[in-house]
């Protein structure tokens, strides 16, 4: 009877990850990366600069495992490097990156480190604009740098300047469209509160997608 009928094993399906790629340059650390949107292009931070590859998938498929119960395959690709961006001095390593999102700013790089925000245009690889403010780091990059998946606006932690010797540390987030050094918005934190995460948050359906920024701090 059906009632007594073994119940079916899920499908499970059995996958190899295989190294397709291995770069570096000068035998520097590699830091943080970032992927274009339509992964053609990949960002790495090695120190204090930004190394910037192409990638193009070539040759047919294969297939991984010949025990997998559904057909698992991979594309071969081929990077070059395209093209080395140098952000500051060997003493300041960059702390985070990212790709700008939108369809008008879809060429442009953040890169921040503890001294300095830069935006570059990646179609040239020139600076487009750079700012000097005091990044805060703790080693999370979601503290430093988050980027807006719906806009080319992103948001970076900073430090505020003491008013004393006495007085208390201070944060504030800024928030900035690509295409400008001036702050769309600064949110400036209560004095000893620390910003411990943050991100973009999406709302809205079609062409009225938008996206707030939501900051989860110490109070």
């Amino acid at each position: 009877s059906p009632s007594d009928a073994a119940p079916e094993k899920p499908i499970v399906e059995k996958w190899e990850w295989k190294c397709a790629f291995v770069g570096g340059y000068r035998s520097l650390a590699c830091g943080a990366v970032s992927f274009f949107r339509d992964s053609s292009l990949l960002a790495v931070a090695m120190e204090n600069v930004i190394c910037l590859w192409s990638i193009q998938p070539i040759g047919l498929p294969w297939e991984v495992s010949q025990e997998a119960s559904a057909m698992a395959k991979l594309t071969s690709i081929k990077c070059e490097l395209v093209t080395v961006l140098t952000h500051s001095s060997p003493s300041r390593p960059i702390l985070s990156l990212g790709f700008a999102n939108g369809l008008t700013n879809s060429g442009r790089l953040i890169s921040v480190c503890k001294d300095s925000i830069h935006v570059w245009n990646v179609l040239t690889g020139s600076a487009l604009w750079s700012s000097a403010v005091s990044v805060y780091d703790a080693g999370i990059s979601q503290q430093s740098l988050v980027l807006d998946g719906q806009s080319s606006r992103f948001a970076v932690t900073v430090n505020l300047p003491k008013v004393s010797e006495l007085s208390k540390d201070r944060q504030a987030v800024l928030l900035f469209d690509a295409e400008s050094p001036v702050p769309l918005h600064v949110h400036a934190l209560p004095s000893g509160s620390r910003v411990l995460s943050m991100t973009f948050v999406p709302f809205g359906k079609g062409l009225r997608t938008s996206s707030a920024l939501v900051i989860l701090d110490s109070e």
